[in-house]
Protein backbone atom coordinates (compact mmCIF):
# COMPACT_ATOMS: atom_id res chain seq x y z
CA UNK A 1 0.00 0.00 0.00
CA UNK A 2 2.59 2.14 0.72
CA UNK A 3 4.61 1.43 -2.94
CA UNK A 4 0.66 1.86 -4.44
CA UNK A 5 -0.18 5.59 -2.99
CA UNK A 6 3.07 7.32 -4.51
CA UNK A 7 2.65 5.14 -7.71
CA UNK A 8 -0.93 6.82 -8.17
CA UNK A 9 0.23 10.92 -6.82
CA UNK A 10 2.54 10.14 -9.43
CA UNK A 11 0.81 8.87 -12.39
CA UNK A 12 -1.70 11.75 -12.06
CA UNK A 13 0.97 14.16 -11.92
CA UNK A 14 2.43 13.27 -14.93
CA UNK A 15 -0.83 13.48 -16.31
CA UNK A 16 -1.65 16.77 -15.06
CA UNK A 17 1.91 18.31 -16.90
CA UNK A 18 1.71 15.73 -20.00
CA UNK A 19 -1.71 18.09 -20.95
CA UNK A 20 0.52 21.09 -21.76
CA UNK A 21 2.25 20.64 -25.07
CA UNK A 22 4.84 23.72 -25.84
CA UNK A 23 5.50 25.30 -29.82
CA UNK A 24 8.73 25.55 -30.56
CA UNK A 25 8.50 29.01 -31.91
CA UNK A 26 10.07 30.79 -28.53
CA UNK A 27 11.61 34.05 -29.41
CA UNK A 28 13.80 36.52 -26.99
CA UNK A 29 15.81 33.07 -26.12
CA UNK A 30 19.64 32.79 -26.52
CA UNK A 31 18.44 28.89 -27.43
CA UNK A 32 16.44 26.50 -26.47
CA UNK A 33 15.80 22.68 -26.03
CA UNK A 34 12.65 21.02 -25.64
CA UNK A 35 13.63 17.48 -26.52
CA UNK A 36 14.16 15.33 -23.97
CA UNK A 37 17.75 15.21 -22.52
CA UNK A 38 19.92 12.01 -21.73
CA UNK A 39 19.62 12.56 -18.46
CA UNK A 40 18.85 9.93 -15.42
CA UNK A 41 17.43 12.85 -13.27
CA UNK A 42 13.74 13.28 -13.49
CA UNK A 43 14.26 17.12 -13.34
CA UNK A 44 16.59 18.00 -15.72
CA UNK A 45 14.11 16.32 -18.49
CA UNK A 46 12.46 19.36 -18.06
CA UNK A 47 12.35 21.41 -21.19
CA UNK A 48 15.39 23.87 -21.49
CA UNK A 49 15.21 27.68 -22.09
CA UNK A 50 18.79 29.67 -22.15
CA UNK A 51 19.62 33.12 -21.94
CA UNK A 52 23.47 33.87 -22.47
CA UNK A 53 25.02 36.93 -20.53
CA UNK A 54 28.27 37.29 -21.90
CA UNK A 55 29.83 40.81 -23.41
CA UNK A 56 28.40 43.83 -23.41
CA UNK A 57 25.14 44.83 -22.00
CA UNK A 58 23.77 45.48 -25.29
CA UNK A 59 22.13 49.00 -23.67
CA UNK A 60 19.05 50.37 -26.39
CA UNK A 61 18.90 47.21 -27.83
CA UNK A 62 15.58 45.95 -29.57
CA UNK A 63 13.17 44.48 -26.72
CA UNK A 64 11.60 42.12 -29.69
CA UNK A 65 15.18 40.68 -30.24
CA UNK A 66 18.48 39.22 -29.09
CA UNK A 67 21.89 41.88 -29.11
CA UNK A 68 25.34 41.04 -31.23
CA UNK A 69 27.77 41.44 -28.51
CA UNK A 70 30.66 39.93 -30.56
CA UNK A 71 30.82 43.06 -32.89
CA UNK A 72 31.35 45.44 -30.06
CA UNK A 73 34.91 43.52 -29.88
CA UNK A 74 37.58 45.63 -31.74
CA UNK A 75 40.84 44.49 -29.72
CA UNK A 76 42.45 41.67 -28.56
CA UNK A 77 43.61 43.88 -25.33
CA UNK A 78 40.42 42.96 -23.28
CA UNK A 79 37.84 40.62 -22.58
CA UNK A 80 36.50 38.79 -25.66
CA UNK A 81 33.36 36.83 -24.20
CA UNK A 82 30.47 37.62 -26.39
CA UNK A 83 27.15 36.35 -27.23
CA UNK A 84 25.81 36.76 -30.84
CA UNK A 85 22.39 36.19 -29.22
CA UNK A 86 23.10 37.81 -26.35
CA UNK A 87 19.89 38.30 -23.85
CA UNK A 88 19.31 41.28 -22.01
CA UNK A 89 16.99 43.13 -19.29
CA UNK A 90 14.67 44.88 -21.81
CA UNK A 91 14.00 41.90 -24.11
CA UNK A 92 11.02 40.16 -24.06
CA UNK A 93 10.89 36.18 -23.69
CA UNK A 94 7.47 34.70 -25.34
CA UNK A 95 6.57 31.47 -24.85
CA UNK A 96 3.49 29.52 -27.03
CA UNK A 97 1.81 26.20 -25.46
CA UNK A 98 -1.55 24.80 -25.35
CA UNK A 99 -3.45 23.45 -22.94
CA UNK A 100 -5.30 20.29 -24.04
CA UNK A 101 -7.46 19.91 -21.26
CA UNK A 102 -8.35 23.17 -19.63
CA UNK A 103 -9.52 26.75 -19.86
CA UNK A 104 -7.83 29.75 -17.67
CA UNK A 105 -5.67 32.51 -17.86
CA UNK A 106 -2.12 32.07 -19.04
CA UNK A 107 0.34 32.27 -15.76
CA UNK A 108 3.86 31.65 -14.71
CA UNK A 109 5.74 30.95 -11.17
CA UNK A 110 8.93 29.33 -9.92
CA UNK A 111 8.96 25.75 -9.21
CA UNK A 112 10.23 26.57 -5.47
CA UNK A 113 7.92 25.94 -2.02
CA UNK A 114 6.35 29.57 -2.01
CA UNK A 115 5.31 29.29 -5.59
CA UNK A 116 6.34 32.66 -6.19
CA UNK A 117 4.60 34.65 -9.31
CA UNK A 118 6.86 36.03 -12.01
CA UNK A 119 5.72 39.54 -13.77
CA UNK A 120 4.00 39.30 -16.49
CA UNK A 121 4.71 41.56 -19.52
CA UNK A 122 1.84 40.68 -21.86
CA UNK A 123 -0.34 37.01 -22.24
CA UNK A 124 -3.25 35.88 -24.04
CA UNK A 125 -6.67 36.74 -22.39
CA UNK A 126 -8.93 33.59 -21.63
CA UNK A 127 -7.81 30.81 -23.33
CA UNK A 128 -10.05 27.96 -24.09
CA UNK A 129 -8.80 24.38 -23.58
CA UNK A 130 -7.02 23.14 -27.14
CA UNK A 131 -6.00 26.70 -28.54
CA UNK A 132 -2.99 28.07 -28.73
CA UNK A 133 -2.18 30.22 -25.55
CA UNK A 134 1.38 32.59 -25.37
CA UNK A 135 3.30 34.61 -22.04
CA UNK A 136 5.49 37.25 -22.53
CA UNK A 137 8.23 37.63 -19.57
CA UNK A 138 10.87 40.38 -19.63
CA UNK A 139 13.99 38.81 -18.88
CA UNK A 140 14.29 41.31 -15.97
CA UNK A 141 10.91 39.94 -14.07
CA UNK A 142 12.43 36.47 -14.72
CA UNK A 143 16.00 37.41 -13.62
CA UNK A 144 14.62 38.64 -10.39
CA UNK A 145 12.35 36.32 -9.67
CA UNK A 146 15.25 33.87 -9.95
CA UNK A 147 18.37 35.99 -8.69
CA UNK A 148 16.74 38.30 -6.77
CA UNK A 149 18.35 41.21 -9.40
CA UNK A 150 18.01 42.41 -13.06
CA UNK A 151 20.18 39.86 -15.72
CA UNK A 152 22.71 42.89 -16.23
CA UNK A 153 23.79 42.53 -12.68
CA UNK A 154 24.06 38.29 -12.61
CA UNK A 155 27.28 36.38 -13.57
CA UNK A 156 28.02 32.74 -13.16
CA UNK A 157 25.24 30.00 -13.60
CA UNK A 158 22.05 29.43 -12.43
CA UNK A 159 19.49 26.86 -12.92
CA UNK A 160 15.86 27.12 -11.95
CA UNK A 161 12.71 25.14 -12.87
CA UNK A 162 9.25 27.56 -13.41
CA UNK A 163 5.80 26.50 -14.38
CA UNK A 164 4.17 27.79 -16.73
CA UNK A 165 0.85 26.91 -17.67
CA UNK A 166 -3.63 27.92 -17.34
CA UNK A 167 -4.44 29.35 -13.91
CA UNK A 168 -8.21 28.71 -13.61
CA UNK A 169 -8.46 31.22 -10.92
CA UNK A 170 -6.59 34.19 -12.87
CA UNK A 171 -4.33 34.78 -9.75
CA UNK A 172 -1.35 35.06 -11.84
CA UNK A 173 -0.13 32.05 -10.17
CA UNK A 174 0.55 28.09 -10.85
CA UNK A 175 -1.03 26.23 -8.04
CA UNK A 176 -0.81 22.50 -8.10
CA UNK A 177 -4.28 22.16 -9.46
CA UNK A 178 -3.72 24.08 -12.06
CA UNK A 179 -2.65 22.20 -15.86
CA UNK A 180 1.74 23.68 -16.33
CA UNK A 181 4.70 22.31 -17.60
CA UNK A 182 7.59 22.56 -15.89
CA UNK A 183 10.80 24.69 -17.94
CA UNK A 184 14.38 25.05 -16.86
CA UNK A 185 15.54 28.19 -17.18
CA UNK A 186 19.48 28.35 -17.71
CA UNK A 187 20.92 31.70 -17.14
CA UNK A 188 24.80 32.02 -17.58
CA UNK A 189 26.96 34.89 -17.93
CA UNK A 190 30.92 33.16 -18.05
CA UNK A 191 33.48 34.49 -15.42
CA UNK A 192 36.08 33.07 -17.76
CA UNK A 193 36.66 35.24 -20.44
CA UNK A 194 40.01 34.78 -21.53
CA UNK A 195 42.63 32.32 -21.34
CA UNK A 196 46.65 31.53 -21.95
CA UNK A 197 46.84 28.03 -21.41
CA UNK A 198 45.50 24.98 -19.87
CA UNK A 199 46.76 25.99 -16.39
CA UNK A 200 44.68 29.16 -16.76
CA UNK A 201 42.34 29.76 -13.62
CA UNK A 202 38.82 28.74 -14.32
CA UNK A 203 39.69 28.03 -17.63
CA UNK A 204 37.07 24.96 -18.41
CA UNK A 205 36.32 24.97 -22.31
CA UNK A 206 38.85 24.10 -25.03
CA UNK A 207 42.17 25.26 -24.12
CA UNK A 208 44.81 24.34 -26.49
CA UNK A 209 45.10 22.98 -29.56
CA UNK A 210 47.34 22.40 -33.13
CA UNK A 211 46.66 24.55 -36.36
CA UNK A 212 47.94 22.17 -39.59
CA UNK A 213 48.46 24.10 -42.73
CA UNK A 214 46.89 22.31 -45.70
CA UNK A 215 45.56 23.23 -49.13
CA UNK A 216 43.73 26.30 -48.83
CA UNK A 217 43.12 24.94 -45.86
CA UNK A 218 44.02 24.03 -42.17
CA UNK A 219 43.42 21.33 -40.04
CA UNK A 220 42.56 21.36 -36.35
CA UNK A 221 43.88 18.66 -34.13
CA UNK A 222 45.13 17.56 -30.52
CA UNK A 223 42.41 19.60 -28.65
CA UNK A 224 43.10 19.75 -24.87
CA UNK A 225 40.35 20.61 -22.20
CA UNK A 226 40.28 22.21 -18.98
CA UNK A 227 37.86 21.73 -16.47
CA UNK A 228 34.87 19.32 -16.09
CA UNK A 229 34.85 19.50 -19.96
CA UNK A 230 32.76 19.57 -22.13
CA UNK A 231 30.34 19.86 -18.92
CA UNK A 232 30.63 24.03 -17.76
CA UNK A 233 29.82 22.55 -14.22
CA UNK A 234 30.53 18.91 -13.25
CA UNK A 235 27.17 18.81 -11.30
CA UNK A 236 25.02 19.60 -14.06
CA UNK A 237 24.84 17.49 -17.26
CA UNK A 238 22.36 19.61 -19.25
CA UNK A 239 24.37 22.35 -19.46
CA UNK A 240 27.61 22.11 -21.92
CA UNK A 241 30.22 23.46 -24.50
CA UNK A 242 28.68 22.23 -27.87
CA UNK A 243 31.53 24.16 -30.60
CA UNK A 244 34.78 25.33 -30.44
CA UNK A 245 34.92 28.37 -32.35
CA UNK A 246 38.34 29.09 -34.45
CA UNK A 247 38.70 32.99 -35.10
CA UNK A 248 41.40 34.01 -37.80
CA UNK A 249 42.97 36.74 -40.01
CA UNK A 250 45.76 38.14 -41.86
CA UNK A 251 46.72 40.46 -38.84
CA UNK A 252 47.27 38.96 -35.57
CA UNK A 253 45.03 42.03 -33.66
CA UNK A 254 42.03 41.01 -35.60
CA UNK A 255 42.03 37.26 -35.07
CA UNK A 256 38.58 38.55 -33.11
CA UNK A 257 34.64 37.43 -32.80
CA UNK A 258 33.73 40.03 -34.69
CA UNK A 259 35.43 38.72 -37.74
CA UNK A 260 36.10 35.91 -40.06
CA UNK A 261 35.60 32.38 -37.42
CA UNK A 262 34.63 29.34 -38.20
CA UNK A 263 32.42 27.09 -35.90
CA UNK A 264 33.56 23.33 -35.57
CA UNK A 265 30.47 21.13 -33.43
CA UNK A 266 31.91 19.21 -30.63
CA UNK A 267 31.56 15.17 -31.23
CA UNK A 268 31.56 12.27 -29.07
CA UNK A 269 31.03 14.92 -26.18
CA UNK A 270 29.82 12.65 -23.58
CA UNK A 271 32.96 10.03 -24.23
CA UNK A 272 36.58 10.67 -22.46
CA UNK A 273 37.74 11.80 -26.04
CA UNK A 274 35.96 14.75 -27.48
CA UNK A 275 36.88 15.84 -30.99
CA UNK A 276 35.19 18.36 -33.69
CA UNK A 277 33.58 18.29 -36.89
CA UNK A 278 34.72 19.50 -39.28
CA UNK A 279 38.29 19.24 -37.77
CA UNK A 280 39.41 21.99 -40.55
CA UNK A 281 38.83 25.82 -41.89
CA UNK A 282 39.07 26.35 -45.27
CA UNK A 283 38.39 28.73 -48.15
CA UNK A 284 42.15 30.62 -46.94
CA UNK A 285 44.29 31.51 -49.55
CA UNK A 286 47.86 29.51 -50.64
CA UNK A 287 50.63 31.08 -49.70
CA UNK A 288 49.28 33.40 -47.13
CA UNK A 289 50.02 33.30 -43.37
CA UNK A 290 47.17 33.29 -41.09
CA UNK A 291 46.68 34.00 -37.25
CA UNK A 292 44.45 31.77 -35.72
CA UNK A 293 42.51 32.46 -31.92
CA UNK A 294 39.91 29.76 -30.37
CA UNK A 295 37.29 30.01 -28.07
CA UNK A 296 34.47 27.19 -26.44
CA UNK A 297 30.72 28.50 -27.48
CA UNK A 298 28.37 26.70 -24.19
CA UNK A 299 24.39 26.06 -25.37
CA UNK A 300 23.89 29.26 -24.27
CA UNK A 301 25.90 30.77 -26.92
CA UNK A 302 28.35 32.32 -25.02
CA UNK A 303 31.55 32.17 -26.03
CA UNK A 304 34.32 32.16 -23.46
CA UNK A 305 37.49 31.08 -22.58
CA UNK A 306 39.50 32.88 -25.67
CA UNK A 307 42.56 32.22 -26.31
CA UNK A 308 44.44 35.33 -25.53
CA UNK A 309 47.13 35.02 -28.08
CA UNK A 310 47.41 33.19 -31.84
CA UNK A 311 48.89 30.54 -33.49
CA UNK A 312 50.08 31.11 -37.17
CA UNK A 313 49.68 28.63 -40.21
CA UNK A 314 50.14 29.34 -44.08
CA UNK A 315 47.92 27.15 -46.29
CA UNK A 316 50.10 25.83 -48.94
CA UNK A 317 49.56 23.04 -52.04
CA UNK A 318 52.53 21.54 -50.54
CA UNK A 319 51.50 21.07 -47.64
CA UNK A 320 53.54 20.21 -44.74
CA UNK A 321 55.52 16.09 -43.70
CA UNK A 322 53.02 15.79 -40.69
CA UNK A 323 49.65 17.24 -42.76
CA UNK A 324 46.66 15.62 -44.29
CA UNK A 325 47.39 16.58 -47.43
CA UNK A 326 48.79 14.31 -49.73
CA UNK A 327 52.23 16.58 -50.82
CA UNK A 328 54.43 17.90 -48.20
CA UNK A 329 56.87 20.55 -48.42
CA UNK A 330 60.36 19.32 -47.24
CA UNK A 331 59.82 16.21 -48.78
CA UNK A 332 58.96 18.00 -52.18
CA UNK A 333 61.65 19.59 -51.92
CA UNK A 334 64.09 17.29 -51.28
CA UNK A 335 62.71 14.09 -53.63
CA UNK A 336 60.86 16.69 -56.06
CA UNK A 337 57.74 14.14 -55.50
CA UNK A 338 56.05 13.34 -52.95
CA UNK A 339 56.71 10.13 -50.10
CA UNK A 340 52.86 8.92 -51.41
CA UNK A 341 52.06 5.95 -48.83
CA UNK A 342 54.81 6.54 -46.67
CA UNK A 343 53.28 9.97 -45.83
CA UNK A 344 50.11 7.70 -43.55
CA UNK A 345 52.84 6.49 -41.27
CA UNK A 346 54.38 9.80 -40.85
CA UNK A 347 50.25 10.98 -39.67
CA UNK A 348 49.89 7.71 -37.66
CA UNK A 349 52.91 8.37 -35.97
CA UNK A 350 52.38 12.00 -35.06
CA UNK A 351 48.75 11.19 -33.97
CA UNK A 352 49.37 8.45 -31.49
CA UNK A 353 52.99 9.69 -30.22
CA UNK A 354 54.25 13.07 -30.46
CA UNK A 355 50.95 15.14 -30.34
CA UNK A 356 50.06 12.89 -27.04
CA UNK A 357 53.10 14.22 -25.03
CA UNK A 358 53.99 17.76 -24.22
CA UNK A 359 57.65 17.32 -25.80
CA UNK A 360 55.67 16.04 -29.44
CA UNK A 361 52.95 19.09 -29.18
CA UNK A 362 55.84 21.41 -29.19
CA UNK A 363 57.97 19.79 -31.69
CA UNK A 364 55.30 19.76 -34.25
CA UNK A 365 54.19 23.44 -33.50
CA UNK A 366 57.88 24.16 -34.24
CA UNK A 367 58.17 21.97 -37.27
CA UNK A 368 55.02 24.13 -39.13
CA UNK A 369 56.35 27.41 -38.32
CA UNK A 370 60.16 26.58 -39.37
CA UNK A 371 59.64 23.78 -42.09
CA UNK A 372 58.04 25.86 -45.05
CA UNK A 373 61.50 28.54 -44.99
CA UNK A 374 63.22 25.19 -44.47
CA UNK A 375 62.04 23.72 -47.84
CA UNK A 376 62.35 27.16 -49.93
CA UNK A 377 66.08 26.47 -49.15
CA UNK A 378 66.18 22.72 -50.04
CA UNK A 379 64.53 23.32 -52.95
CA UNK A 380 67.22 25.89 -54.50
CA UNK A 381 70.02 24.25 -53.10
CA UNK A 382 71.59 20.65 -54.17
CA UNK A 383 73.62 19.58 -51.41
CA UNK A 384 70.55 20.37 -49.45
CA UNK A 385 68.67 18.39 -51.24
CA UNK A 386 70.94 15.42 -50.66
CA UNK A 387 71.17 16.04 -47.22
CA UNK A 388 67.34 16.31 -46.86
CA UNK A 389 67.02 12.87 -48.53
CA UNK A 390 69.83 11.18 -46.13
CA UNK A 391 68.25 12.39 -43.24
CA UNK A 392 64.20 11.65 -44.11
CA UNK A 393 64.48 8.27 -45.80
CA UNK A 394 66.02 6.49 -42.26
CA UNK A 395 63.44 8.68 -40.62
CA UNK A 396 60.55 7.28 -42.64
CA UNK A 397 61.85 3.77 -42.32
CA UNK A 398 62.33 4.32 -38.53
CA UNK A 399 58.75 5.32 -38.20
CA UNK A 400 57.39 2.47 -40.38
CA UNK A 401 59.49 -0.26 -38.06
CA UNK A 402 58.05 1.16 -34.46
CA UNK A 403 54.44 1.25 -35.91
CA UNK A 404 54.80 -2.44 -37.17
CA UNK A 405 57.08 -3.78 -34.19
CA UNK A 406 56.68 -1.19 -31.44
CA UNK A 407 59.38 1.59 -30.60
CA UNK A 408 60.69 0.11 -27.40
CA UNK A 409 62.14 -3.06 -29.80
CA UNK A 410 63.43 -0.90 -32.64
CA UNK A 411 65.28 1.24 -30.16
CA UNK A 412 66.68 -1.07 -28.49
CA UNK A 413 68.07 -2.92 -32.17
CA UNK A 414 69.03 0.47 -32.64
CA UNK A 415 71.17 1.06 -29.79
CA UNK A 416 72.60 -2.49 -29.90
CA UNK A 417 73.38 -2.24 -33.52
CA UNK A 418 75.09 1.35 -32.69
CA UNK A 419 77.16 0.13 -29.99
CA UNK A 420 78.56 -2.72 -32.17
CA UNK A 421 79.21 -0.75 -34.74
CA UNK A 422 81.09 1.92 -32.36
CA UNK A 423 83.09 -1.40 -30.76
CA UNK A 424 84.04 -2.38 -33.90
CA UNK A 425 84.86 0.62 -34.72
CA UNK A 426 86.83 1.54 -31.77
CA UNK A 427 88.76 -2.62 -32.44
CA UNK A 428 89.92 -2.00 -35.73
CA UNK A 429 91.42 1.47 -34.62
CA UNK A 430 93.56 -0.53 -32.53
CA UNK A 431 94.84 -2.68 -35.26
Amino acid sequence: MKLFLPLIFFLSTTQAIAAITLNTNVSGASNYDFTVNNSTSAEELAPIIYGGLAGGDCSGADNTVTCNSCTAITSASGDMSCNENRIHDNLRLTIYFTSNSTTGYPAASVDDADKTSISIDNSSSLTQAGTQAFITITWSSLCKALTGDICSNFSGVIYQNINLGISTTNDLTIDSGDDFVKIKIVIANPTFGNISDCDTNNASGVCSLIVFPGDEKVYIEALEYAGSFPNIDSSVGIFKYRQARIMYSTDASTALPSNDYQDLTITNIDSETPDVSPDLVDGLNNGQTYHFRFGSIDDAGNLSNVWSSTTTAQPSKTAGLLAEDINCFIATAAFGSTLDSRLNSLRQFRSQYLLNSEVGRKFVKFYYNYSPALAEKIYHSKALKLAAQAFIWPAVLWVEAGLEYGFLLVNFLLIGLLTLLVLGFRRWQRC
